[in-house]
């Protein structure tokens, strides 16, 4: 029972690392590109991609 605890650290890093790219990316879109009325999609985008990314490689390392 030794693996439960790295595994569900594996499951919740992806998931808080959505927060801080999706700030950052709205904040660069609203700010650097000056472009405030797309940054919330952009930041959405953003966010679910990294969310599915992570995903992605945690059902990597879990199957593996």
């Amino acid at each position: 029972m030794d693996d439960v605890a790295p595994l569900t650290l594996l499951t919740v890093a992806p998931l808080t690392l959505t927060f801080p790219f999706a700030l950052g990316t709205y904040l660069f879109v609203a700010h650097t590109l000056n472009a405030p009325d797309q940054a919330l999609s952009a930041a959405l985008l953003a966010g679910c991609i990294t969310a599915l990314v992570g995903s992605f490689c945690v059902g990597l390392v879990r199957d593996t």
